[in-house]
């Protein structure tokens, strides 16, 4: 098992170290679909800066990105400083197609990080001033 708890700026500067990190930890778990998984959380991270940017005019917020690699599972926190979304809203983005969010300005990295994981959740923290993506993929059993 490894865990992996990581609090920063909400920044663009930050995807690449983040992403770079996610992808070699799960290549040294020997997490089969890496790259698909490394795509789902790259895309909760750059929702995460793009959600804080658009909440924070003159300062910086936060993400905190929270990776559990277990035999079981794949666990996936991306956490951050942005507004909240209504659970009609989450509902909503969750349950498009990509027909629907071709043309808008958002939504396509959630239909991403559905078709790539097995279950994602938004969960909304403090009377809405933060929110967190929860994203977990089951590992295939070893044979033999």
């Amino acid at each position: 098992m490894i865990e992996i708890n990581i609090c920063c700026s909400a920044t663009t500067e930050n995807l690449p170290y983040l992403t770079h990190m996610v992808e070699q930890t799960l290549l040294q778990e020997i997490v089969e679909e890496h790259r698909e998984i490394a795509f789902a959380i790259h895309e909760a991270l750059i929702n995460a800066v793009e959600a804080v940017r658009r909440d924070h005019t003159y300062n910086v917020g936060f993400l905190t990105l929270h990776l559990k690699i277990t035999e079981q599972e794949v666990y996936v926190s991306v956490t951050n400083s942005g507004s909240a979304y209504s659970r009609y809203e989450a509902e909503y983005m969750l349950n498009q197609d990509m027909l629907q969010v071709l043309h808008q300005d958002c939504g396509r990295g959630f239909l991403f990080m559905q078709a790539l994981m097995d279950e994602i959740c938004i969960e909304n923290l403090d009377n809405r001033k933060a929110f967190s993506v929860i994203m977990r993929k089951f590992r295939k059993k070893k044979e033999g």
